[in-house]
């Protein structure tokens, strides 16, 4: 039986950052086979943004033909010592292929590492061990981008470009950069909000807004953000925590829930935007039936 789960352990070295651990465990088995194996020949599907088709898909796992030989043979009981050996043989690689279109293909490289940690109760050597993803094309970054479309058109050039280089950051194991980036985006949804403010009653300044605090801020403004935002005021401080005191690999930890958050945030925004468009195109659709009746109405 193997130690990890084949469609886990893949679907968390497919989200992880470069060189970093994927998956860290403990096994008593001195031969590596005994859980790659079930790992190298899974076959399982996984739903993602397919950047060469430029819409979501279901990728399958595709294991390399040797593998599956390698595989078949030992189940017959014909495998050799060659067959056995490769499923302990690492690097190795992973590729999965676009259900929709085969050539869009996505091949990831894995690392393990491993150490000797102790005994358990039984007696038995325990092994630390741990994979780590040493290589991807296209880059994770590519694959994450294509969530953008939703909500995209809520951003400002400059929003776009900082969310995109959080993304890019967190895909590449910096993520206390990806904290402040996340956090930049954050701090510019509140100065629409004061400048709009500002233009609506004709200031100059509000010296009210320049000296509070973030929370206080998100308070004065909050009719003029989305409600997730003005809701979670605390989200401001997890990514400064992020910026000033977590290590990378607690923000790595903290990361899918604050883009998440932020992401939610311009989904309502991008929502929003998309309701007063139709409900002012309705309103001209009406005015102008309207127009065209109006001698026959009472």
């Amino acid at each position: 039986m193997s130690e990890l789960d084949p469609a886990t352990t893949l679907a968390d070295i497919f989200a992880a950052a470069l060189y970093t651990p994927a998956v860290t465990f403990q096994s008593t088995s001195p031969q590596v086979g005994t859980w790659a194996r079930p790992l190298r020949t899974h076959s399982g599907v996984f739903d993602v943004y397919c950047p060469g088709c430029g819409k979501h898909a279901t990728y399958r796992y595709a294991p390399d033909s040797d593998v599956l030989q390698a595989d078949a043979r030992l189940r017959k009981g014909m495998g050799g010592d060659g067959d056995v050996g490769l499923f302990a043989t690492f690097p190795f690689r992973i590729t999965a292929r676009c259900t929709r279109n085969a050539s869009h293909s996505v091949e990831q490289w894995v690392r393990l590492s491993s150490k000797t940690a102790g005994k358990n109760f039984e007696g038995d050597t325990l092994y630390d061990r741990s994979l780590s993803k040493i290589g991807q094309h296209p880059s994770l970054t590519d694959f994450q981008l294509g969530d953008l479309g939703e909500f995209e058109s809520a951003m400002t050039k400059t929003q776009r470009r900082e969310f995109v280089q959080a993304i890019n950051s967190a895909a590449h194991g910096y993520s206390v950069a990806a904290c402040t980036y996340l956090r930049r985006v954050f701090e510019q949804l509140l100065k629409e909000a004061r400048d709009a403010h500002i233009a609506e009653h004709g200031l100059k300044d509000w010296p009210e807004f320049r000296a509070a605090k973030t929370d206080e801020r998100i308070k004065l403004v909050r009719d003029r953000l989305p409600a997730f935002l003005s809701e979670h005021p605390q989200l401001y401080g997890l990514l400064s925590l992020g910026v000033h005191e977590l290590s990378d690999e607690e923000c790595a930890r903290e990361f899918p829930l604050l883009r998440q958050a932020i992401e939610l945030i311009f989904t309502e925004k991008a929502n929003a935007a998309r309701r007063e468009k139709a409900r002012l195109a309705a309103q001209k659709l009406i005015d102008q039936a309207g127009d065209r009746y109006k001698d026959r109405a009472d």
